[in-house]
């Protein structure tokens, strides 16, 4: 079977969210399984070893989506919203900052890596076409990759929904639901 794996972290970032995509990777090779894996690029600490041939792992250099994290400029509706945060209620201030990164990296912060991953797995699907797609999630970037490379292919796809996603203590999020949505997850 062809299969293509989806997510943001994968090996050679040395992150816990790499590790288990990483091993699914190479038990599904080891199994007799034509893969390829769309991931993030590689950042922080590279010390994970890439247990499959690099050249079935498609990822963008770093600064090709700014790590991975949303634009980094603020846009002209943020200015109205410094006025408010200079005012000198600091709960308001913390609160008001939260909420604004909240929406300026919605689904979650790995949204910069969207417009890159679809380009390349595009680029992928016009020379190999896969049987099926697996999407491994948090950052729920990687289900919106999975969602739209099957509506435009046909291609089935299956979200992996790995660690907690309600009252996740690693959550930095405003509403405290893992960085995802199910309006995200079904609309994207």
């Amino acid at each position: 079977m062809r299969i293509l794996l989806i997510s943001f972290w994968f090996p050679r970032t040395n992150k816990v969210r790499a590790v288990r995509v990483g091993n699914l990777a190479k038990y599904l090779l080891q199994a007799g399984h034509d893969i390829r894996v769309l991931a993030g690029p590689e950042i922080d600490d590279l010390t994970l070893p890439l247990d499959v041939p690099a050249d079935l792992v498609i990822r963008p250099p770093v600064n090709a989506c700014a790590n991975g994290q949303a634009p980094a400029h603020p846009s002209a509706a943020a200015k109205p919203l410094r006025r408010l945060m200079r005012s000198r209620n600091s709960g308001l201030e913390i609160a008001l900052q939260r909420h604004y990164r909240a929406l300026r990296h919605f689904p979650d912060k790995r949204i910069g890596w969207l417009g890159r991953a679809l380009e390349d797995g595009r680029g992928l699907l016009a020379t190999w076409r896969p049987d099926l797609m697996i999407a491994s999630s948090p950052p729920c970037t990687g289900l919106i990759v999975a969602k739209r490379l099957s509506r435009e292919s046909g291609i089935p796809w299956v979200a992996e929904l790995r660690d907690p996603w309600a009252n996740n203590p690693y959550n930095t999020t405003s509403s405290r639901l893992g960085g995802c949505s199910a309006i995200v997850f079904w609309n994207a």
